[in-house]
């Protein structure tokens, strides 16, 4: 009977304990973001772990918050992938969106089903200037002095770098150019080093490492020497530059480029997220650059809150700072307000004034009313009609305004506008052989055969793809490729990835019919008693043989 006791008593804690465990999972869901890093795990989170984790969590994640049973809280989490994490993590559904580049996003969406929500609005400072671009292009660049390299052709022998054989504006763009004009962009340079970094690419072509550098657009001028000061653009020259040529709004492009351009990084939902959720994300995204408008007013507007700066206003003026009343200011007329009253008179009067300009942008005739202004609580939680996105209104707070600030300035971008179009990239991929149609189903059932699937770039050896009429060596073949005679034993800088003619050109095979004993059986449909082969010598076994 006591034993009997103690398993029931066992059986009801395991019970209770699953059940804790239940509720709290159910009390909290969790959308993860998959952001490429190609900088590193650290600097993905240092640079947009303030846009999806903090930012889709305030915006998105307390709007779908609102309408959870239960109280259930809505949170987003950024998870950073390489390129060898991405596509099983979204084969897993490890991940519920994705901010990658291009390419990538056409990999998976052709592959595994993907929804553009919103591309981005890239900020480039050069030069003293700022540019706002949703597209970007890819730079063939050499050193100045090279005589011998004045167009694509002329890569034909020549070592050449990039960043990654999966890379968009440092690798791919080019290869489609070079192909284009007739090349193998495997094959005709003697040497592909792939360094990871571009910034390495371009310090390799100026001293003399590689002959030819590719680079996205604005990498040159973005470049540092190692003394940490700008690179003389005149020392490298840009091979092949389009003339005039313009972005999808119809502009100058600022930079030069060899190849087309193409649009920017984008963020996107996998097929499985629910649709509500998708679109609660899309209208975050789009409403950034608002919220970080209103947030960069208040940040300039906190730093004269500072003790210093409200006493100098006091002085210069009455005694009082602005917006400040008689009990803020003592009995001689100096100022002893606190920075949290100041700042939130920088809250009452910065959040109705920016978002009743938002209101005004959107409907020129007014007819929506203006922001109440009266009704701002401490928080100056302020609600504005608007049309902007969706037709829905626009909230904002000085919290949420001050994440979108603080995640605009460290991802470096200007903000997301509509989702652009993608179907370049695969027409490009496609082309280049990046991205191919299967003639199975594969392991883990995502496509079926006769789906798109992409050249996965884990190893090096499986991102070949050759040209037509030739074949790739063995792997030993190509890991040695670089150490051969055939290309003057050049190796491999240290740490980096190369491949030295990885593809051998395929032997034209030679068929006529040999006659055999005419009681044998056709083969090859050469007519009675005719059998197919490649040399006499191989009369009376059946098959072809290369010469």
């Amino acid at each position: 009977m006591h034993l009997l006791l103690i398993i029931t008593l066992i059986l009801s804690g395991v019970t209770l304990m699953a059940a804790e465990q239940q509720n709290e999972a159910v009390d909290e869901i969790v959308y993860r973001v998959g952001v490429l890093a190609i900088r590193g795990f650290p600097a993905a989170y240092a640079e947009f772990n303030s846009t999806f984790s903090d930012y889709l969590t305030a915006s998105a994640g307390a709007a779908l918050s609102s309408s959870q049973p239960g109280g259930r809280r809505i949170r987003f989490e950024l998870k950073p992938l390489n390129f060898g994490l991405l596509f099983t993590d979204v084969a897993d559904r490890l991940v519920d969106f994705i901010y990658v580049n291009p390419s990538a996003y056409s990999c998976i969406e052709s592959e595994y089903g993907a929804n553009s929500l919103a591309s981005q609005i890239s900020l480039r400072k050069v030069s003293g200037n700022e540019y706002r671009l949703t597209q970007f292009g890819g730079v063939i660049f050499s050193k100045a002095d090279r005589n011998d390299i004045q167009s694509v052709n002329d890569l034909e022998n020549k070592t050449v770098a990039a960043a990654n054989i999966a890379g968009l504006g440092s690798g791919q763009m080019q290869f489609r150019l070079l192909q284009q004009k007739g090349m193998s962009y495997i094959n005709d340079p003697v040497r592909l080093v792939f360094t990871s970094n571009q910034g390495k690419v371009v310090a390799g072509v100026l001293s003399g490492e590689f002959d030819v550098g590719f680079v996205r657009t604005d990498q040159l001028e973005r470049s540092k020497n190692k003394d940490g000061d700008p690179i003389d653009l005149d020392s490298v020259k840009i091979i092949e530059p389009i003339d005039k040529l313009r972005g999808d709004d119809g502009e100058l492009f600022p930079f030069d480029s060899s190849t087309s351009l193409y649009p920017e990084w984008n963020i996107a939902s996998l097929t499985f997220v629910p649709e509500d959720v998708g679109r609660r994300v899309q209208r975050a995204m789009l409403d950034l650059s608002r919220h970080a408008d209103i947030g960069k007013e208040l940040e300039q507007c906190h730093q004269s809150c500072e003790p210093e700066a409200v006493e100098e206003e006091a002085v210069e003026g009455d005694g009082k700072a602005e917006g400040m009343s008689d009990e803020t200011t003592n009995t001689n007329g100096e100022t002893i307000i606190l920075i949290e009253a100041c700042r939130n008179v920088c809250s009452t009067q910065i959040i109705p004034e920016a978002t009743c300009q938002a209101t005004n942008q959107n409907n020129p005739g007014n007819i929506f009313a203006t922001p109440y202004a009266d009704n701002i609580s401490d928080a100056a939680v302020t609600t504005v009609e608007s049309t902007a996105t969706f037709g829905l209104p626009f909230q904002t707070s000085p919290e949420l305004a001050l994440l979108a600030h603080k995640a605009r300035q460290r991802g470096k971008y200007a903000g997301w506008r509509s989702t652009l179009s993608y179907m370049e990239l695969r027409n490009m991929q496609e082309e280049t052989g990046f991205i191919q149609r299967q003639v199975a189903l594969p392991a883990n059932g995502t496509a079926g055969a006769g789906g798109m699937a992409c050249v996965r770039a884990s190893k090096i050896y499986d991102a070949v793809v050759c040209p037509p009429g030739h074949f790739r060596k063995s792997l030993k073949e190509v890991e040695k490729g670089c150490f051969s005679k055939e290309v003057g034993s050049i190796g491999c800088p240290e740490g980096m990835q190369c491949l030295c003619r990885p593809c051998k050109k395929a032997y034209d095979v030679d068929v006529f019919p040999i006659i055999t004993d005419s009681s044998a059986p056709a083969v090859g449909g050469a007519g009675d008693g005719a059998t197919l082969f490649t040399d006499a010598r191989l009369a009376g076994s059946r098959g072809c043989a290369k010469m």
